[in-house]
Formats: structure tokens, sequence, C-alpha cells
């Protein structure tokens, strides 16, 4: 095979296999896992994920590799080098004969590794490729997937120091690439994130340092410079800020038709393009967000509260993302054979789903050893993520061990998700009949139907059959009181919740 000679590329200029290699699931999957096992934080992740880009769109030389780490992730040079190899093995070596013509290799071997212990590594990545391709195929055809930007941020908040160590270097150095070219899972992402330390900080000073950290960002979020106060100044967040606030007045920061306004009439803004004008609008929106956050906390679910704007098209794409989600779930669950109805046969996940959902569950059980506390960390997690599967497996080694209903009875987090979707559904005078009595069936029924049909998007008979398939697992376990949580209508072989 032809190798490609090292000239620097563009991300949409590689070789499609070059491309797909990059941008596959598996690949974002391997990011998270090398990030989770250097116990990175956000800001850290994004800078692994551009830096992985760049050594495949060859900006960044592969014998630099360690050196770029310590410049880009600030860790420690023995610390580097680890990362170092650890990205050379899993994510570079599989296209070091077509790509990176054994450069690969040797810097593996620099570092003191041993190429050959990646083999099974590399198998399993290419049986990964090879199962994604026809559905990247298809949405490729589509033209609506974009993995540009890694999307794999894990979201249990342990440690609110170094998230807001992390979020602080986004802020500072990662905003304008996000807001541009970010896709809707990562500006989510980036949202549970940001949501997740504020509604844990009783103290609200993350809300503050959050705030100061964009008064103060010198990142340049626009080309030209701008004029504030009769002088010529950088085209920074912090500037952009200060303009903002100096043409509608501090008084009026949080009002939507200032802000309208401002972006209208404001003479720094007419001089912008319309996508540099997108960004400003979308700055002042982060800014806004975090500054009204615990008033609309107040009034809000937080699942619902947005601190990253997306544009129209990123919304339309998630919300086409959440329709073919159900359209599938409809398919699975819709289809019957003439004659007699099997009632297992229609309860059971289709093979493809219940493969990854049992891959999944093995993993958990690994993870957590059906600790109850970790796997609710891990269910938090997917639950901002919107991970099917995941969730699917976390619910089952719940019910499996007892512990589900404990989920929403004892864990505030998830008392809040239990009591937001209540508010929504108007059954605000139950609420005091949770808090004293949260274990009855009706609100393990609630807290599934937030999940499957709320945070997944399933149609009524998918969550109902879900919840059906969790029914089983406790009427095995002699848990006879949520065995009839949802059931199978023979009239029309639709499940319905009981």
């Amino acid at each position: 095979m032809n190798k490609t000679t090292p000239t620097k590329k563009a991300e949409n200029d590689l070789p499609p296999k070059v491309l797909h290699t990059l941008q596959s699931e598996f690949g974002s999957e391997t990011n998270f896992e090398i990030s989770k096992s250097f116990k990175l934080n956000i800001g850290q992740i994004v800078s692994l994920t551009k830096l992985i880009s760049k050594v495949y769109r060859k900006q960044t030389e592969i014998s630099d590799l360690e050196k770029s780490i310590s410049q880009l992730i600030d860790v420690e040079s023995e610390q580097a080098k680890k990362l170092a190899l650890e990205i050379c093995g899993k994510r570079l070596l599989i296209l070091d004969e077509d790509w990176f013509e054994g450069q690969v290799a040797k810097k593996i071997t620099a570092l003191g590794g041993n190429p050959g212990e990646y083999a099974d590594f590399i198998k399993k990545y290419e049986h990964e490729l090879k199962e994604e391709k026809e559905q990247l195929a298809a949405e490729e055809a589509e033209g609506k997937e974009d993995k540009t930007v890694d999307k794999k941020v894990p979201l249990v908040i342990s440690n609110p120091a170094e998230e807001y160590k992390g979020l602080k270097i986004v802020f500072t150095t990662q905003l304008k690439e996000i807001l541009e070219i970010g896709g809707y899972e990562l500006k989510l992402d980036l949202t549970a994130r940001v949501v997740m330390l504020l509604i844990n900080d009783e103290s609200q000073k993350y809300q503050k340092e959050l705030l100061g950290t964009l008064e103060h960002s010198e990142e340049l979020i626009t080309k030209n410079k701008i004029k504030l106060k009769n002088e010529k100044v950088a085209p920074s967040a912090a500037n952009w800020i200060k303009d903002y606030i100096s043409h509608i007045g501090i008084e009026n920061i949080m009002s939507s038709i200032e802000k309208a306004r401002y972006l209208t009439e404001a003479e720094n803004v007419k001089a912008l393009k319309p996508e540099e004008k997108k960004v400003v609008s979308d700055l002042l929106e982060i800014y806004k967000s975090i500054k009204k956050f615990y008033e609309t906390s107040k009034k809000m679910s937080i699942e619902d509260i947005s601190i990253f704007p997306l544009s129209a098209e990123e919304g339309a794409e998630y919300a086409e993302s959440l329709r073919k989600m159900e359209e599938e779930e409809e398919e699975a669950s819709g289809a019957k054979e003439e004659g007699s109805v099997d009632i297992m046969d229609l309860i059971k996940d289709k093979s493809a789903d219940r493969e990854k959902i049992d891959q999944n569950k093995e993993k958990i059980i690994t993870e957590t050893r059906k600790e109850y506390q970790k796997v609710a960390d891990l269910l938090e997690d997917y639950l901002l993520r919107r991970k099917k599967h995941e969730i699917i497996a976390c619910l089952e080694v719940l019910s499996e061990t007892g512990a589900l209903d404990t989920l929403f009875a004892k864990d505030p987090r998830y008392q809040a998700f239990e009591i937001g979707y209540l508010k929504r559904n108007n059954l605000q005078g139950q609420e005091e009949d949770f808090k004293s009595n949260p274990f009855q069936t009706k609100y393990v029924q609630y807290f599934l139907k937030f999940v499957f049909l709320e945070r997944l998007g399933m149609s009524e008979n998918e969550g109902a059959r879900q919840a059906a398939k969790l029914s089983n697992i406790f009427q095995q376990k002699g848990v006879t009181e949520y065995s009839q949580l949802a059931y199978l209508d023979l009239s029309d072989s639709q499940f319905k919740w009981s």
C-alpha cells in the first residue's frame, strides 16, 4: 500500500480510513479510558483530544509527543512519557504502517515499551472499526455526524476543585473552538459539568470563580481589535463582556431584550462577521446563564438548564438523534409474529442491544463490585450523557442487588430527578408523599418514566418494555411489590405501564 507523505493535513482532508479511525466511537471511548486512568480533568481531556487530532493531521510530530503533552496538558515529565506511550499504543499504532510510516513503533520502543504488547488491543480496535463502518457510513450519507471534537467527558463530580480547574482551562483557552465547532453532544456534556459543579456547591463559591474566570479571560474570540472606552483593545472574552456591560448597564445584564439590543446596535458588534457575532452572543449567554444559575435552578429542573447554547442546526441534530432512537426502539419492539404471541420474545432486547448491555454490565460490576454508591455515580454520569446501553446496564445491576429504590429514596441527586419529574407532569401534590414514603411502587415507575421516556426519549411502548424487563428481575429476586411495573397488553401486543 502506498504510504502518505508526512505533510500537514486539515482534518477533513484525511484519507477516509484515517479519518474513520480518528473519529470512531471506539477511538473516543479509548480517549475517555486513557483520560480516566490518568485522572485528567475536563480541560486536560479536551487538550488531549486536540493533541491526538493534531498528530493524525501531522501538525504535531510523534517524536515530540511527550514534550507536546507536557506543554498542552500540564503534567510532569514522567507522567507525560507514560501518557505518550498509551497514546502511541492505543490511538496511533493501528495506522503505523498505512499513515505514520513506522514512526509510532519507533516511539514506543524509545519510550521503553514493546509494540507487540498492543497486538490484542489493535485486533480489538480493528474489530470495532469494522462493526462501526456500516453505521457510520449511513450517518455520513445523511451528513449529520461530526466528531471533530471528542464528546466523551466523564461527568461524576468527585473533586470539585479539580473540576473547576478543568473548566477554567476551557473558559480561558478553548472557548472559541468549542463555540464554533463543539457540536451538540460536547455542549450538552459541558453544560452538565457546569450544572453538577454548581448544584452541589452549597457555598456557591464556584459560581463567582467561573464568572471571574470569564471576566478575566484573555482568550481571543474574534479577529480584530474592538473599541473600549475610546481605546483599541484585544477582542478577548473579558473585553467583550466589559463592552457588553458598559453598553447596557450593570443593572440590565440579565435582560434578554437588552442583550438583543446590544447585538443589534453596538458598534463593535456591527463590525463582526455573522459567525463571529454568534460566538459573542453565545459567550454572553454562557456568562448570563452562570450568573443567574441559582435563580434559574429554583424554577427549572436541573436537566433542563442550559449553559452552552445550541445553534439551530445543533438543536435540530439533537432532536433528530432522539427521533431516530425512538424509531429504532419502536421497530425493535413493534414487530410481532402472526398467530400466538410469545411474551418473552417480545420482552427481550434485540441481540445487538443485549450484547452491548451485557458488556456494560460486566464492566460496571468489575469497576464497582456492585457497591451501590459507585453504581449510582456511574448512572448519574450516563444519565447526563444519555448513554442508553450503559443506563440500562446500571438499572439492571441496581435491580439485581435490590438497591434501585434506595437510589431515589436516599440519594439527593436522584431525589431531585424524581421531584423534577413530578413537577413537570403536574404531580406536585405528591411531593410530600414521596418524601415521607418514597418506596412505593408508583415512585419506582415515575423514576423509570423519567429515565426511559424523558431522558432517553423512548416511546411509551418501549419505555414500558424496559420496565417490564426490570419487573422480571424483581420477580426473580422475590421483590413482589415491584414485579408489576409494566405489562404486555395482548390485545395489541403493546407494553403499557401498570
